[in-house]
């Protein structure tokens, strides 16, 4: 039978590295912050029926879950390097539990991420990940340094994630007759943008990963920058399958307030343009200017014609 350590043993211990006292212990001893780094950390937890859904899969969640943390550490320009997981859930499953890891360990191999502790325990489903990451001492991304007339850039696209989600659960009232299925992955498989905050570093005035929505977090940046913004929609990038819906109001609050979409959101001097743009060709990932940074302190949205668009949702809120 599969009790705690067990489970622990099976699908998260990995080899330790040399230097580092990991799982199997009280606590994890970590090894000494290389010269001339600051550590950053963040956490995240997603709980059943709030942030995913009960027919989610297991190797998809396991992605997931580490992933978000990891977006969080791209919007400060940092290189991940070891996790926390902590997890509660309602039975012992081998099949399910072996694919949460597969999902898990896909990811965190991508990056070399280690697994170095956590908890777990009998409860309703739910997963707390705690990423932690370097940074040069004095060079690192921030929400706080948005300057007026920056460019306002954004990474990938945006509303995918949203629709897919939207599109599951209200079939038979949002758009029955499109097909949404390729938007999944942007749901269930977000891809954290690492390469792209580490690059950023020293080109980007400030920068936000866009989880709650774009014009939520935009105003985030906003409020700690204590500037305001002038965004066009239609210079915010959305994937085929919305863009030739764009102008309905329903797809417009999934692509400017749809959440989930775990790209960046980031400032920069217009004199970067083009640093910017060969970045994005060396990475293969879009990136592309929606807007300026104003001194009016709050976000104005507008479309094609200079028209204030006013949206009916303001992101996701977990509560």
């Amino acid at each position: 039978m599969l009790d705690e350590f067990r489970i622990i043993n099976k699908y998260f211990k990995r080899e330790p590295k040399e230097g580092l006292l990991g799982i199997g212990d009280d606590a994890a001893v970590l090894p000494e912050c290389p010269p001339g780094k600051r550590l950053v950390t963040s956490t995240d937890t997603l709980v059943e029926n709030v942030h995913f859904s009960p027919d989610v899969t297991a190797k998809s969640l396991g992605h997931k879950a580490l992933a978000v943390n990891l977006s969080d550490l791209a919007a400060m320009g940092a290189l991940p390097y070891c996790v926390l997981l902590s997890m509660t859930i309602p039975s012992v499953n081998a099949d399910w539990l072996q694919q949460f890891s597969d999902g898990f360990w896909s990811l965190a191999n991508r990056y070399s991420v280690l697994l170095v502790g956590g908890d777990m325990t009998r409860g309703p489903l739910s997963i707390t990940v705690t990423a932690m990451g370097y940074v040069e001492k004095d060079s690192f991304l921030a929400r706080s340094g948005a300057n007026v007339e920056d460019d306002i850039w954004v990474s990938g696209s945006l509303g995918g994630a949203a629709a897919a989600l939207r599109h599951k659960i209200s079939k038979d009232k949002f758009y029955p007759n499109s097909d949404f299925s390729r938007l999944e992955k942007f749901l269930n498989y977000p891809n954290p943008r690492i390469e792209l905050g580490r690059k950023l570093v020293g080109v980007a005035s400030s920068a936000i990963d866009i989880s709650d929505g774009l014009s939520k977090d935009i105003k985030h940046l906003l409020k700690a920058s204590g500037v305001g913004a002038l965004v066009n929609y239609s210079s915010v990038p959305c994937e085929t399958e919305l863009n030739i819906l764009r102008s309905d109001v329903k797809v417009k609050a999934l692509i400017l307030a749809g959440g989930d979409d775990y790209e960046l959101g980031f400032t920069a001097n217009p004199k970067y343009a083009a640093e910017i743009l060969e970045i994005s060709k060396d990475l293969n990932l879009s990136c592309v200017p929606i807007g300026k940074i104003t001194g009016e302190q709050s976000l104005k949205i507008v479309d094609e014609s200079g028209e204030k668009i006013e949206l009916d949702e303001s992101g996701y809120e977990h509560f």
